[in-house]
């Protein structure tokens, strides 16, 4: 009997859930609907068959004296056999003037080529940027289709015309084997032929609507000091949104060597306003705080060198150097004077504040070079819990990585960890035992106090598990089943969420207290045994969460409990803690876990009223036989 026992809960075990995730599925899920719309494209002037491919809009306003020539959004399709890129304008193409499309698809941020349209539209002028993004060439391209309509553009770019018009380091770089997953583009309206810009929109960027799934990001650099070792994990050392102006192995400095430069952009991709500026507070970078992206003990660290003026690099710099528990060196270089905030021999956390970013030493403009050193040169690194992006807001492309290489061309931003609260499972019990393949509900409270306000608590459930917004509840994210969908109480919350006062507490005082009654009777239930049908779907996304108001643990603060099936929550034996996620209307994001007993539910539940018969039968046979 015993073995029976064992083995029926290991077969229990086994058949648990499996999770898995991948950082790029998403994408590329987005990538897999949208290419069949994006292969169906004509250009003829009509904006209308480009269906849901991004569209984005110039945040720029009207284009100056000209409002006629002003572009109002942008998109751009790359697909299998070229680029496709729509503008819709308020004038259509300029009788006066020139339209251009400038290009990177190759060589990091900078542009590789701008495409000029002028009458006679049949043969168009290229002109080449050399690695600084200078003009170094042009030439003329024709077999180019573009097509305009009363407020549209529309250009088409074939693969095949531009390597036939590139000089062979680029041309190479649009080959199928060799392109890189992602093109950027701009167009602008010139004031005339090689004149200056009227009107561009913003810079923007997609992954090729190719068949997936492919490398999101470009390959790392190979043939450099320490290629292939193990990258040294760090926190990004910025607050907000900032550029991989220029990687490894780039193409200005940092040849044969790990190094990064953070930069500030607009949506133009622009590091100051006016751009070009001389003067150092014009650039968005200058003055920005940055902070320790590793813990450990400052070796160097300088801050009294003054900042030069832009295109103006000097040859000594504001820097802190942070020796790490593990041997290396974390640099960061081009302070702004007289900010640093830590000494040589400090210990520091990571993700304290060391100085600002300025324009020190060897820098052509204000920005922040990262990279770990150690006797052997630099390594690669990785920075942790970072949103990556290749457009610079509302980026269809966004996704978040536990950890990211860092590339030329994209942008990064630190996912700050989230606030630590207090819970408590199953509250008023201390063992707080789960039966993982209980058909039952597990209550958990999260616990208000003098900073917490469990008010704040934004409630209403997401539409799908894994969403932002709403509560979520164990390895699978598991959703509240606690919610009311009537229609009043719904507009009242949506009321409530367009003004004023949002938090969910002014949703009604009837109905909470009414709710708080309910779920008080089914507290006293055993929550192992019984399960809680919800009648109203997970999917509904006007559903309000409606968990109830109780002082738990009798501290004078107002506890939230919310239930969440068992089997949603993918907690599994052998687990001894469970978390819940979740953020506040002001999105602020917070995080609590509480330790747990787990137990299989075998033996003792459900499944011996199946198999008890038959074993008792075989066992009174075995000693029937016995006697004779």
């Amino acid at each position: 009997m015993h073995r029976v026992h064992a083995l029926l809960c290991l077969l229990c075990l086994l058949c648990g859930p499996a999770v898995s995730a991948a950082s790029d599925a998403e994408i590329f899920s987005l990538v897999d609907t949208l290419r069949p719309t994006a292969e169906a494209i004509s250009i003829d002037g009509d904006l209308s068959d480009w269906g849901a491919i991004p569209f984005f809009a110039d945040p720029a306003g009207d284009a100056g004296a000209d409002p006629a020539r002003d572009i109002i959004s942008v998109a751009i399709a790359p697909v299998s056999d070229g680029l496709l890129f729509a503008a819709e304008t308020v004038g259509g193409l300029p009788v006066q003037g020139a339209f251009s499309v400038g290009l990177d698809f190759a060589r990091g941020p900078r542009p590789d080529i701008r495409i000029y349209f002028a009458p006679p539209r049949g043969r168009h002028t290229l002109l080449i940027y050399n690695d600084f993004g200078l003009p170094a060439s042009f030439t003329t391209i024709s077999g180019l289709n573009l097509a305009t309509g009363a407020q549209a553009i529309e250009i088409e770019i074939p693969y095949a015309t531009l390597i036939a018009a590139l000089p062979f380091d680029l041309a190479v770089a649009l080959l199928p084997a060799l392109h890189r997953s992602w093109v950027r583009g701009q167009v602008s309206n010139e004031s005339s032929f090689f004149g200056t810009s009227v009107d561009q929109s913003p810079s923007i960027a997609s992954y090729r609507l190719l068949e997936t799934p492919y490398p999101l990001d470009p390959p790392l650099p190979i043939g450099i000091e320490n290629a292939g070792a193990p990258p040294i994990e760090l926190d990004f050392p910025g607050d907000g949104r900032w550029f991989v102006g220029q990687g490894a192995n780039g193409s200005i400095t940092h040849q044969g060597a790990w190094s990064y430069d953070l930069v500030v952009l607009n949506d133009n991709l622009d590091p100051s306003d006016p751009l070009d500026s001389l003067n150092n507070e014009d650039y968005f970078s200058f003055g920005k705080p940055f902070f320790a992206p590793a813990s450990g003990t400052v070796t160097v660290a300088i801050g009294s060198n003054p900042d030069q003026q832009p295109f103006s690099p000097g040859f000594v710099n504001n820097e802190v150097q942070i020796s790490t528990p593990g041997g290396h060196s974390v640099r960061l270089l081009h302070a702004k004077q007289n900010t640093t905030l830590v000494g040589v021999g400090q210990e520091v956390d990571r993700s304290v504040q060391i100085a600002e970013v300025g324009n020190s030493g060897f820098s052509f403009q204000a920005h922040l070079h990262v990279d770990v050193l150690d006797s052997t040169g630099t390594h690669p690194l990785a920075f942790r819990n970072v949103a990556v992006d290749l457009n610079p807001i509302d980026d269809p492309w966004h996704r978040q990585v536990e950890s990211w290489q860092p590339r030329e061309g994209f942008f990064a931003t630190r996912i700050p960890p989230p606030l630590a609260i207090d819970i408590d499972i199953k509250p008023g019990r201390d063992r707080n035992a789960v039966f993982v393949l209980s058909r039952g509900v597990i209550p958990v409270a999260i616990l208000g106090s003098d900073t917490f306000d469990v008010l704040d608590v934004d409630v209403t459930n997401p539409l799908l598990p894994g969403d932002r917004q709403g509560l979520a509840f164990g390895p699978n994210g598991a959703l509240p089943i606690d919610r009311i969908c009537e229609h009043g109480f719904r507009s009242r919350h949506r009321a409530k969420r367009r003004g004023g006062d949002r938090r969910w507490q002014d949703r009604g005082e009837d109905d909470r207290r009414g709710h708080s009654r309910r779920r008080s009777r089914e507290e006293d239930d055993d929550d192992d045994d019984e399960r809680e049908e919800d009648d109203h779907g997970e999917k509904d996304r006007d559903c309000v969460a409606t968990p109830f108001l109780r002082d738990v643990n009798h501290d004078g603060f107002m506890d939230l409990v919310s239930h969440f099936r068992t089997e949603d929550t993918g907690i599994a034996v052998g687990d001894t803690e469970a978390c819940i996620s979740g953020q506040t209307y002001e999105e602020v994001e917070f995080e609590g876990c509480d330790s747990i007993r787990t137990f299989p539910a075998c033996g003792l539940g459900f499944e011996l009223a199946f198999l008890l018969p038959p074993l008792m039968w075989l066992h009174g046979r075995r000693r029937r036989r016995g006697r004779y």
